[in-house]
């Protein structure tokens, strides 16, 4: 719900924060005169209002635990480009910063004000709006998966060698044991082949010893040697598989 609740925050703030940039623009572009000055200042507080909810919500989402994780944007190119065009608009947004702030003190020091930075300042809104639409794209592109690293990331589940092993072990025991052993692993109660769960000392063997029975099979019994049919990785999983399984 939370994760709900900053991506409404930060759409919202992303179009107001647009909105509030183009009236600062309008307003700016209209004064020729000190007095003038007071709805460029008015859409320009409200601007930096609506910054604080759109960059603050957009850390959460991406380092806040919430959503597809940190790791997930790190390893985003897409994510980068983003980040670039970001600083881009802080680095544009800098420049109205500082000029705002010294018309202000100008006027409340009843000192004259020059309007001559209003065309460069003017120009610097269509670059903070580009800039704006061009992280919205990548924001467009990443909500797609594209960019998200093919790679290993730490967000990237890593198999368990275990499991794998496991796996492998369940394969060959199917194909080369089951018909002796059984699904049980009883062998029918021994009378077939080696009981694994009733006799529990036929796995209380050391792993070379029963290594050995795979590959060699035992004398004078049913159990036939596997050493010209699995390889020792194979046996090695097959042991694992059934220690695993039938030792409880």
């Amino acid at each position: 719900m939370l994760s709900v609740a900053l991506a409404a925050i930060h759409l919202l703030s992303l179009v107001a924060g647009v909105t509030v940039l183009i009236l600062r623009a309008k307003a700016l572009a209209a004064a020729e005169r000190p007095e003038q000055l007071k709805p460029v200042f008015l859409w320009d507080n409200l601007y930096a209002l609506v910054a604080v909810f759109w960059l603050g919500s957009g850390a959460f989402r991406a380092f806040g635990g919430f959503e597809k994780g940190s790791a997930y944007y790190l390893h985003s190119h897409v994510f980068w480009t983003k980040m670039a065009l970001l600083l881009v608009l802080l680095g544009a947004e800098a420049v109205p910063i500082v000029a705002f702030v010294r018309m202000r003190i100008r006027i409340a020091r009843g000192e004259a004000v020059s309007f001559e930075q209003k065309p460069l300042l003017l120009r610097l809104h269509w670059v903070e709006l580009g800039a704006i639409f061009g992280m919205v794209l990548m924001a467009t592109l990443m909500a797609r998966g594209v960019g998200a690293s093919s790679g290993k990331s730490a967000a990237a589940p890593v198999e368990d060698p275990r499991a794998s092993m496991l796996a492998k072990g369940d394969a060959v025991y199917r194909m080369r044991c089951l018909t002796c052993h059984q699904a049980d692993g009883r062998g029918l109660a021994g009378k077939l082949a080696a009981d694994f769960v009733g006799d529990r000392s036929r796995l209380a063997k050391p792993d070379a010893v029963l290594l050995q029975s795979i590959e060699n099979g035992v004398p004078n019994t049913a159990m036939r040697g596997f050493g010209g049919e699995l390889t020792l990785e194979e046996s090695r999983a097959v042991l694992a598989y059934v220690r695993a399984r039938f030792t409880q």
